[in-house]
């Protein structure tokens, strides 16, 4: 779907200012920029619709893009992650606590402004993010199909990638801050257990294993998993990562300086003539999609 940036950023602003979150925006996730196609599928009912600049979604929710096609979300705790083209992330958990009213922005903070818990769970394909410092009573936990990446007030990357037939690769790396990667498929003395990564490190796995219909890597069939321990991000791919996180503060930077040229109410027309939401009450798209809605096939692990 395409809409005019300046628009994308008044209706961010508009939906995600601190005191709207307080009162009825707790533990939401706002699509902040779609590009191509991009699906979000409700797993509890097995419902896909198509996923609009503007639409917010709770736990229980999972985001998938297609060839050439990208989205940005925002969570209400002020982490931001970039979704790349053929991947798939879950919302599995997401809860969060009421927070003073009077902070301003989500964007202002240099933390997370309550106490939050976070679990995605990232299918295949890669996602970059941006998580504020937490707090000590707050987690951010990111599965893959070999494990998790414990975020600790970081800028990271995860990527699967499909290295031939039935053989992958999962990197995580980060840029900024501090993770810690728990393998839980590694064949023992192969980097199992937990590696801690540090700003400019990165591990990978490798492992082979069957796919589901949905594209998703059973974990079940999991086999010769081999994890390095903490090693330098290549620079050409630290380069790569850092550029797609200053992209997307720069953009988070130009939401402020819309609001304050007066785009909220801009934002809230927006929001009126595209945005779309889902009920989180209900638990199913409110519009647009309905009962009668049909599940689409998601993108595989391209070949």
């Amino acid at each position: 779907m395409k809409t005019n940036r300046l628009q994308r950023f008044f209706l961010l602003t508009a939906l995600f200012t601190l005191p709207a979150l307080a009162q009825a925006q707790l533990a939401t996730v706002i699509a902040g920029d779609v590009v191509g196609d991009v699906q979000l599928r409700n797993d509890a009912i097995g419902v896909t619709v198509d996923l609009e600049v503007g639409q917010t979604f709770t736990e229980g929710f999972t985001v998938i893009t297609g060839p050439q096609s990208s989205a940005t979300l925002v969570q209400s705790n002020g982490a931001v992650i970039i979704l790349e083209e053929n991947t798939s992330l879950a919302v599995a958990e997401f809860s969060q606590s009421a927070f003073d009213q009077t902070a301003g922005t989500f964007m202002d903070l240099e933390a997370d402004p309550s106490t939050s818990s976070t679990r995605l769970l990232l299918n295949y394909g890669e996602a970059t993010g941006d998580v504020k410092r937490l707090r000590p009573s707050s987690s951010y936990t990111i599965d893959t199909p070999t494990g998790s990446a414990g975020i600790r007030g970081t800028r990271w990357n995860i990527k699967i990638e499909l290295l031939g037939t039935g053989n992958y690769q999962i990197t995580i790396s980060c840029t900024e801050g501090g993770i810690t990667v728990t393998n839980t498929a590694v064949v023992a003395g192969s980097g199992s257990g937990e590696v801690d990564i540090n700003a400019g490190e990165q591990t990978s796995t490798t492992f082979s294993a069957e796919t589901d219909a949905d594209g998703e890597v059973d974990a079940s069939t999991i086999s010769n998993a081999v994890a390095t321990t903490a090693i330098p991000i290549p620079a050409e791919d630290l380069q790569a990562i850092e550029s797609k996180i200053e992209v997307m503060v720069e953009r988070s930077q130009d939401v402020l300086e819309a609001a304050q040229e007066g785009g909220t109410e801009a934002g809230e027309q927006e929001a009126t003539d595209q945005g779309s939401s889902v009920d989180p009450n209900e638990g199913k798209p409110t519009n647009p999609g309905d009962d009668n809605t049909s599940v689409e096939e998601t993108s595989p692990i391209p070949d």
